[in-house]
């Protein structure tokens, strides 16, 4: 089983009060989350939040794994916003689907446990994608949920309690083979194709010579990823669902990927886009 101690980045938090420094001014009941050593604040939390540390979330996780036979030796651990947030994933699945092209598409799926530090986070399980052909990583839509602890006194040391979120999110990895197979074999019109866009990005294509340089250049990018997708993957609906994701995880420009994938905008246009993509197997 992967322990913490073998994953590279692991740091520990620490909790302290803050103080004003001017005499007079009385200090709030207020504390300051940092990695120990110093650096950044990761938020301000207030006197109950007490951090559940990095290391005993991923050894709590990773025997809850085991204890439902599932692999632990792809565990990872991923910071968000400097370790404001902490992902903690683990490859758990791989599926494959039959595409309109009638090409296998591979896809690994895991688990990820996600916290925080900031006194915002809350604590949930989620499948995080990642599609083999383009290595394009995204957040499952509507997979997520809260799970059963917090990051407050007392109830440190209760992150092992996570046995019927880990049985929630196979559930869900097994819908979505289910969904992903739909989206592969839709066919898609052009209409189709513009109205998805209109979703995404709020751009009409019939607008495009009305669009400043710097959208048109977005939208240019991201039709070009939809027409590699969809030489690979035919003219459906699964085709547009990757083209953003290809667009996000390759094309547009960021300072973090974490970060950009998983709380900015990125983020959300993959979350827009999946639920585009859903309208037309829903419908």
């Amino acid at each position: 089983m992967t322990k913490s101690s073998n994953i590279p980045g692991i740091f520990e938090v620490v909790k302290m009060q803050l103080h004003t420094g001017l005499e007079g001014y009385n200090s709030p009941v207020a504390f300051g989350t940092y990695k120990k050593g110093g650096g950044p604040a990761l938020g301000v939390v207030g006197k109950d939040f007490t951090p559940t540390q990095p290391a005993f979330l991923i050894d709590s996780f990773a025997t809850s794994l085991e204890a439902h036979q599932l692999p632990t030796n792809k565990i990872q651990f991923k910071e968000v916003k400097g370790g404001a947030r902490v992902i903690i994933s683990s490859m758990v699945k791989e599926i494959t689907i039959k595409n309109l092209a009638k090409k296998n598409d591979v896809i690994d799926m895991s688990i990820a446990l996600q916290t925080g530090y900031d006194g915002r986070t809350v604590t949930s399980m989620f499948v995080d994608t990642n599609r083999l052909i383009c290595t394009n990583g995204m957040t499952a839509t509507n997979t997520d949920f809260k799970i059963s602890f917090k990051n407050v006194k007392g109830n440190v040391g209760k992150a092992n309690l996570m046995s019927e979120d880990i049985i929630k999110t196979i559930k869900n990895i097994e819908d979505l083979k289910a969904t992903y197979t739909k989206l592969a074999m839709k066919k898609i019109s052009k209409q189709d194709h513009e109205d998805f866009i209109l979703k995404v990005t709020g751009m009409k294509m019939s607008d495009y010579a009305n669009l400043s340089s710097r959208r048109q250049k977005m939208l240019d990018a991201i039709n070009q990823s939809v027409a590699i997708e969809m030489k690979d993957a035919g003219a459906s609906a699964w085709a547009l669902l990757n083209g953003i994701t290809r667009f996000t995880n390759h094309v547009a420009n960021f300072d973090s990927k974490n970060d950009f994938l998983y709380a900015d905008s990125g983020f959300f246009m993959n979350d827009r886009a999946q639920k585009a993509a859903y309208s037309f197997i829903n419908n």
